[in-house]
């Protein structure tokens, strides 16, 4: 019996995250084969805390997951610009952004590998499909999601579910084509957004998202706010012709 092909690039960003690299090589480990992992992608935002090394240390012990360490020079510009450099030393059809902290629902990544291959350009979990999980978050992110919710649904004209979880794959040559700039964790909805303005196809799968045990979040409200909003403005006025990005046809 031939051997699937192994499609899937996953990107891990990290910054200062040594104590939790080897929980989530061997979490993504589990799913080497049945998410065809062509490769991991190590890609370290110049840490003061020896993530690199550490990861280096990993390499061998996770031979399925075949992992690559690089690191992304300072000055630091935040977890966009972070991905963005790992995709370039990225080989696989496919690829996805894969948290260190260990909160993202891994079991998820053969049935994203599964639909990429029926024909979805872009595979997307919506964390917040109960009232009970909505009601676990913050007062501040929920005021925020209900206006950044409220905002992308005027620019794109339709509503889009959890746009800005990262947890996300997507045909890598496609997004490359499109074009991704954005330097923050506003690189998430960029994405979706464009796959949605060029008529992309999505498919969206609903899975709750863990907690993180160890270290702190790099994820901050008011940093972060602005790109986002800025995404979506964009949208919306790519909308109404002023050009973000251009469009390629379906094949």
């Amino acid at each position: 019996m031939d051997t699937p092909e192994r499609l899937l690039s996953v990107i891990l960003p990290c910054q200062k995250e040594a104590d939790n690299i080897h929980f989530i090589l061997s979490e993504l480990n589990k799913y080497a084969k049945s998410a065809r992992i062509k490769e991991t992608i190590v890609v370290d935002d110049a840490s003061e805390d020896g993530t690199a090394k550490v990861a280096e240390s990993f390499v061998t012990e996770f031979p399925e997951l075949n992992v690559k360490v690089v690191t992304r020079p300072k000055p630091r510009k935040g977890y966009g610009a972070v991905v963005r450099f790992g995709m370039n030393y990225a080989t696989g059809k496919y690829c996805t952004f894969v948290g260190a902290d260990g909160v993202d629902p891994l079991q998820l990544l053969p049935t994203y590998v599964e639909n990429l291959d029926q024909g979805a350009d872009l595979v997307q979990c919506r964390r917040y499909f109960t009232p009970e999980d909505s009601g676990k978050l913050p007062r501040n992110y929920r005021i925020y999601q209900t206006l950044f919710q409220s905002f992308q649904r005027v620019a794109l004209g339709r509503r889009l579910e959890d746009s800005t979880y990262a947890f996300k794959a997507f045909d890598m040559k496609l997004v490359q084509r499109l074009g991704i700039t954005s330097n923050g964790f506003s690189i998430s909805p960029e994405i979706i957004f464009k796959m949605v303005l060029s008529g992309r196809k999505i498919v969206v799968i609903p899975a709750r998202q863990g907690f993180r045990k160890r270290g702190v979040s790099k994820f901050n409200f008011r940093k972060e706010g602005y790109g986002f909003f800025k995404v979506a403005l964009r949208a919306g006025l790519h909308r109404l012709g002023i050009r973000w990005f251009e469009e390629i046809p379906r094949d």
